[in-house]
């Protein structure tokens, strides 16, 4: 049997030689996620800790790792390693600030819808690259889908991945999965499909654009499994006055009762959804921030977070801040591929003196703060200095602007805040020309 230790107790400690266990994160039935320190590496990343027999435990993190090995896409969470330490099996990740979808919807207010596709779409871009790779995941629900204070949508907890031939009852006949958001199928014992993974990104959807869940709450899984087989997810279209015709019609097709009736593949559902705005990824941006400044979020430094701004003629501008630098990466819309590249010497040239650099520090960590009239005003100036000193293309330009449109949108500026991410995305595209 595994050892079993209070969760207090374990902070400091040190797993496998290498991972010292900083915080607590969260706790569950299964194990508990901490922030750790790879001692070997140096830097954070979230270690998860599984309670139970090593048999069970290292079926289960083995499949994880596997199952997401054979993804690389950003909105994927990155596993690093997994082991066995005194009898615990564990598994290492990178670690993402920000908060998990679920926080959000807590909240008990719908999403813009705006945000909604600025959700859905990476979430399904996730889907498509798992199926492709034939994985499919098993349990999507927001618990499972991560917003960073970046604005990255990370799906993660590939725990219930199979491949397409296995199927989703476990030899005791236990069923797997979070029944408010499993499809019916599954529900029934038989095989799970691509569209099988659509229907729980469906009822995500429904539940962002409600704010509620498309079955009522109750603590007796008969009914509820009962309402999932033979009722099915209450019809959006027609029904909900100021939600696009569009976006409706594609919740209603996600979750229809029967998989033939769903959308053929995750590619054909992000054709629907197509590409959230910059308005749009603004909305999820404040939401996020908000969140995370009343404490209600996780926030932890992580690796540098892109936020990616659409711009015209497919091209994105992902802006990339960590804790010594601003840069600009470019790249087609929807590529992960595309990092700018200067020479040393341009680098020299444009790089900015270091009280500018940290002034932009300051003023993005009174964004995070929630601080935004304050940060705005900071980051005006900053725009107007660096404009002058380096030019309207430089990073140092461009993300300040970038983050007083932020705090412009979150102030009730909106039109003046969309206005600046396209100046942003206007003069990269300059800039890549």
């Amino acid at each position: 049997m595994g050892h079993s230790w209070g969760h207090d107790q374990r902070e400091g400690e040190v797993v496998d030689g290498r991972y010292r266990l900083v915080r607590l994160i969260g706790s569950g039935g299964m194990g508990a996620v901490y922030e750790a320190e790879d001692r070997s590496l140096e830097r954070r990343v979230a270690l998860k800790l599984m309670h139970g027999s090593v048999a069970q435990g290292e079926q289960r993190f083995r499949r994880e790792a596997v199952a997401t090995a054979r993804i690389s896409h950003p909105s994927v969470v990155a596993v690093h390693d997994r082991g066995i330490h005194r009898g615990a099996p564990y598994l290492v990740m990178e670690l993402l600030d920000g908060t998990d979808l679920g926080a959000l919807l807590a909240r008990g207010a719908p999403l813009p819808p705006g945000a909604a596709r600025a959700v859905a779409e990476p979430v399904c871009a996730a889907l498509a690259v798992a199926h492709r790779s034939g994985v499919l995941h098993r349990d999507v629900k927001p618990g499972n889908v991560h917003v960073t204070s970046a604005g990255r949508v990370v799906l993660q907890d590939f725990g219930l991945a199979r491949l397409v031939e296995q199927t989703v009852i476990t030899a005791t006949d236990a069923l797997l999965g979070t029944p408010h958001y499993m499809a019916p199928e599954l529900v029934r014992g038989e095989l799970p499909t691509a569209q099988s993974d659509l229907y729980g990104l469906g009822v995500i959807l429904y539940q962002m654009v409600t704010g509620q869940r498309p079955f009522a709450p109750t603590d007796d899984i008969g009914p509820l499994i009962n309402t999932v087989v033979t009722e099915g997810v209450p019809r959006l279209a027609g029904n909900r006055p100021g939600l696009p015709a569009d976006l409706a019609e594609l919740i209603d097709e996600l979750t229809a009762l029967r998989p033939e009736h769903r959308p053929s593949s995750a590619a054909a559902v992000l054709d629907r959804l197509g590409t959230p705005s910059a308005e749009d990824r603004i909305q999820l941006l404040s939401l996020v921030h908000d969140l995370t400044a009343s404490g209600a979020a996780h926030r932890a430094p992580t690796r540098p977070e892109y936020l990616d701004v659409p711009g015209p003629h497919g091209i994105s501008t992902s802006l990339v801040l960590d804790r010594s630098s601003v840069m600009i990466r470019l790249a087609p819309a929807g590529s992960v591929s595309g990092t700018v590249s200067l020479s040393s010497a341009t680098r020299a040239r444009l790089t900015p003196p270091e009280d500018a650099a940290s002034r932009l520090r300051e003023a993005v960590t009174l964004v995070l703060r929630g601080d935004d009239t304050e940060a705005a005003e900071m980051l005006a100036v900053i725009v107007e200095v660096s404009t002058r000193a380096f030019g309207p293309t430089h990073p140092t330009t461009l993300t300040a602007q970038f983050w007083r449109a932020v705090c412009l949108s979150r102030l009730g500026a909106a039109a003046e805040a969309v206005h600046l991410l396209a100046r942003v995305t206007e003069l990269t595209a300059e800039e890549r020309s």
